[in-house]
């Protein structure tokens, strides 16, 4: 079974050798690596020439790499769609071009899939600070170490719907990918997994959870999109759209209903802690609307089921009462 993995990156000329080394020492008979190099302005297209050119690329492997002339906007999906509609494989990985894998665990999470009749496997990652040099679990470490991968695979979905949802954390079956056309929504915006992650654990019939760690995730890169503040947070929003319109498409809506506003809420708390002081009402007035979707009883379930603190009860509070002045004397405090 073949096995395409699609690596993206943009300058990542520190990186991109500890990424590609890391996959060459997997253990798989027949891998593609496809390297898209999304426009950097760095030395990464000089060391990946040196790949073609110098390295003889080892036995089992085959390297392709496309130097994409421009940094296409936005995030990684035109960069991931070109690979993904390039890739011949039967099963899909990804990984940043300033990440590296845990060969032999992800050698074994390749094994389990491919022996198995599910669509994906889910992994767990260690997240490397680069300010530190330290080694760390991810936020949501505990949340995936619970997950139960025979329980009711849609009590299961919407588990994962909780977790982070970074695409190079799955490895996945092409043919799934390609029968319900899931590709990342490419555009003038970041955090494009999002929807991906949530077409992905909607139209699934199963999965299976390894709760080993197969990447590593670097961590203070300054080219990270979760870096600094900024307009670009607020676009996550353009996000809810999609995922909103994707389930109303696929009749899902009432299925997903309390997931999709539980990650509505988590990503307004996320936001509003990265957003500047001078984009406040803007940002007010962007979700303000979109979270009349739903009714105060509903939403306050859900802080409550989620045991938020005070502060959070009052910044909703005065969302659903459309309260600026103390929103952002909240926000601010």
């Amino acid at each position: 079974m073949k096995l395409s993995i699609i690596v993206c990156g943009y300058n990542v000329e520190k990186y991109i050798d500890k990424t590609l080394q890391s996959l060459f020492e997997i253990k798989i008979n027949d891998v593609e690596i496809i390297v898209i190099n999304d426009g950097s302005n760095d030395g990464t297209e000089q060391i990946l020439d040196q790949y073609k050119t110098h390295f003889p690329t080892p036995k089992n492997f085959s390297l392709e790499i496309v130097n994409f002339e421009n940094n296409t906007q936005g995030g990684v999906a035109t960069a991931a769609n070109y690979g993904l509609n390039m890739a011949k494989g039967d099963l899909i990985a990804f990984i940043d071009g300033d990440d590296w894998i845990a060969p032999d665990a992800f050698t074994r999470a390749v094994n389990r899939l491919a022996n198995s009749d599910a669509d994906f496997i889910f992994s767990e990652n260690i997240d490397f600070w680069m300010s530190t040099g330290e080694y760390l679990p991810h936020p949501d470490h505990e949340q995936i170490q619970s997950l139960e991968e025979h329980k009711p695979y849609e009590e299961l979905k919407k588990d994962l719907l909780k977790v982070a949802a970074m695409p190079w954390r799955k490895i996945y079956r092409k043919e799934f990918l390609d029968i319900h056309n899931i590709r990342f929504p490419e555009g003038d915006y970041f955090f494009e997994d999002n929807p991906f992650h949530w077409m992905v654990v909607t139209k699934s019939e199963r999965c299976l959870i390894n709760k080993e760690a197969t990447h590593y995730y670097r961590m203070g890169n300054p080219n990270q999109t979760v870096i600094g503040k900024g307009e670009k947070f607020l676009k996550m929003f353009e996000h809810f759209l999609t995922i909103e319109g994707f389930l109303e498409e696929n009749n899902l809506s009432s299925s997903y209903e309390i997931e999709l506003l539980q990650w509505f809420i988590n990503h307004v708390l996320y936001v509003s802690e990265r957003t500047h002081i001078y984009n406040q009402y803007r940002f007010y007035c962007l979700i303000r609307p979109l979270l009349s979707r739903w009714g105060e009883e509903e939403i306050y379930s859900i802080l409550e089921k989620n045991k938020h603190n005070k502060y959070v009860f009052m910044l909703f509070s005065y969302i659903i009462s459309d309260n600026f002045e103390k929103y952002l004397e909240l926000c601010n405090e």
